[in-house]
């Protein structure tokens, strides 16, 4: 795909490598936790928990709620093994690293996820709507073009796979 002004034509994303930071020490990192939607609303559809929180319903998308990139463990580890494949292929000398994003490639709503779990697990999703989350961007989807090209990696696994791969895990787990 053409790449303009350091963007992917197609899907408006950015290319290129952020530029170095120094290091903080440890101490002054600062880090968000955020939980994960999909466990959670997958709890909420078994019943291990009381309710899911959408936070917010307001976005500028299609149905109000943040669009996010699903990607499935399995091929995160596999686009890993490649990436360790990757580096031990470069020339020898200083070491050689770089960046790849990593995800579907492909954005899918807070709310479609909710639907999605509810179809797999025959039941509706409890969940209620909350205030924005500060600093949530309305839609983050990972460019994976330079991850396709140079680690000859696409994700396998689509969003309906992740569902049904999470209620089994999580299904596992019950006691």
């Amino acid at each position: 795909m053409p790449r303009r002004g350091g963007v992917c034509a197609r899907r408006r994303c950015a290319t290129s490598t952020p530029p170095a930071r120094t290091p903080r020490p440890r101490s002054a990192r600062r880090t968000i936790r955020r939980p994960i939607c999909l466990p959670l609303a997958v709890d909420a559809a078994l019943g291990l928990r009381a309710s899911l929180v959408v936070h917010g319903s307001d976005y500028p998308t299609d149905d109000g709620s943040c669009v996010r990139d699903y990607v499935h463990v399995t091929d995160l580890a596999d686009a890993h093994l490649r990436a360790v494949q990757w580096v031990m292929g470069q020339k020898a000398g200083r070491g050689r690293h770089d960046v790849f994003n990593l995800g579907s490639g492909t954005g899918h709503s807070v709310k479609q996820v909710v639907e999605s779990i509810g179809q797999v697990v025959g039941r509706p999703v409890p969940h209620v709507y909350g205030a924005r989350r500060p600093g949530d961007s309305p839609r983050l989807v990972g460019c994976i073009d330079k991850a396709q090209n140079q680690l000859g990696w696409t994700p396998l696994r689509g969003l309906q796979t992740q569902i049904e791969d999470t209620v089994r895990w999580r299904m596992s787990m019950r006691r």
